[in-house]
């Protein structure tokens, strides 16, 4: 159980150690890595704008997570609009792979 422990510590910092380029090879959007977590951060004050960035955004990832053998997990990711204003309707923005 010890060396099960040890050996899936270090899978971990491998894995960690793998993905920490990740943000380096996007463009328009701000990474924060967080253990085995994305957050994916597209401002804009245009809904449309937000939706065309998030889905370059999204298409670069694929390409990084494909050249490196990963694969995104698409039954735990999805994506939540943020804003100040409360006048408008939530935006729900579509995450396309």
């Amino acid at each position: 159980m010890i060396r099960y422990v040890c050996h899936k510590i270090e899978n971990i910092r491998l894995f960690l150690i793998y993905i920490n380029d990740l943000p380096l090879n996007i463009q328009g959007a701000k990474l924060i890595l967080y253990a085995d977590d994305t957050n994916v951060s597209v401002v804009d004050k245009n809904e449309e704008a937000v939706q065309t960035k998030l889905s370059l955004v999204m298409k670069q990832m694929e390409i990084w997570f494909l050249k490196n053998d990963l694969i995104i997990n698409t039954t735990k990711t999805v994506a939540m609009s943020l804003h100040l204003c409360c006048s408008k309707p939530p935006f729900k923005p579509c995450i396309l792979l």
